[in-house]
């Protein structure tokens, strides 16, 4: 049954009036990028003209479809451009881009591309928490710079003021602590803590850790 829906597949796309050059991409960015832009090029290889009702990117707001044109005629070709923001995410990203036409033997086309992105820093642990009536000690994450060169960490931001964090620079360019403290422990609270970088310099990247105090668990 597998086997007849993958060839119904495959047969559908091999008559689809829109005939893409790839539907798959893959992308090694370098540590200092900040997006990759994937382009899918297609031609209308069909008898009668095509409209492209949508794109539909997988990651909603990371990443942003642009098309040269809605409309294709017979013969003419196109691209389809899709500008992928790394933000806070490391390794490999998958993303699917589902593109809706009205063309019959195929009104939806699933393109894909991978992008490998490098991790420039680990944070260890990302998430540091208190229970309720914990001691109100000091709490430390490490960050160690994994990129080649040296990448300073400037400040440490928390987002939330019941939850603050002092950086401590032990190998400059290289080693950092976070320490982190509650105003007390009684009731939960949360916060992100930016770290922010100087790398690369036209867009310094920053990566979130975590901290929080649990709220307590009886009804």
């Amino acid at each position: 049954m597998r086997r007849l829906l993958l060839n119904f597949i495959f047969c559908q796309a091999a008559f689809a009036q829109l005939q893409w050059d790839k539907r798959d991409l893959e992308f090694h960015p370098g540590a200092a990028d900040t997006n990759v832009v994937a382009r899918f090029t297609f031609a209308n290889a069909g008898s009668h003209p095509v409209t492209i009702l949508a794109a539909k990117i997988s990651c909603g707001s990371c990443a942003v479809a642009e098309l040269d044109k809605k409309r294709y005629r017979p013969g003419e070709r196109g691209a389809l451009t899709a500008t992928f923001d790394f933000g806070q995410r490391v390794g490999l990203q998958t993303k699917s881009i589902v593109v809706q036409t009205d063309d019959r033997s195929e009104p939806n086309a699933i393109l894909t591309f991978k992008v490998h992105i490098p991790e420039l820093v680990k944070i260890t642990p990302t998430l540091v928490y208190w229970l309720p009536g914990e001691p109100r000690v000091a709490k430390t994450m490490t960050v160690k710079v994994v990129h080649d060169q040296p990448i300073n960490i400037l400040a440490i931001k928390s987002s939330n003021g019941r939850l603050t964090a002092k950086l401590k620079t032990m190998k400059s360019g290289s080693e950092y602590e976070i320490a982190v403290i509650p105003a007390d422990t009684k009731q939960p609270a949360t916060a992100v803590l930016q770290v922010e970088t100087d790398y690369p310099r036209e867009n310094p990247r920053t990566f979130n850790a975590h901290a929080m105090v649990k709220g307590s668990s009886r009804p």
